[in-house]
């Protein structure tokens, strides 16, 4: 009878034991997951950032093409106007 309860205590033990290792693991994956949802919610609010970071570069890239050839323009207007006042 000793040894059956002994073989008993050892069977529970062991069953315990894997069911802790069973819902431990769980554990440890259910949050490595909550990591790597926090991470890759992070991530897209960089890449939305440096979105928005081109898209005013891009902006102000074209503003200051268009000045340019504002400035290109009125270089010319100078230059035949003084070429017309020299003429006369």
């Amino acid at each position: 009878m000793s040894i059956e309860i002994g073989a008993l205590i050892g069977l529970l033990a062991g069953a315990s034991h894997l069911a802790t290792w069973v819902i431990a693991r769980k554990t440890a994956n259910r949050e490595q997951g909550k990591e790597s949802g926090i991470v890759l919610t992070e991530l897209g609010y960089i890449k939305a950032g440096v979105d928005d970071v081109k898209r005013k570069q891009e902006q102000s890239d074209r503003q200051y093409m268009d000045l340019l050839a504002r400035v290109t323009g009125m270089e010319a207007r100078m230059d035949r106007c003084q070429a017309c006042s020299q003429s006369r």
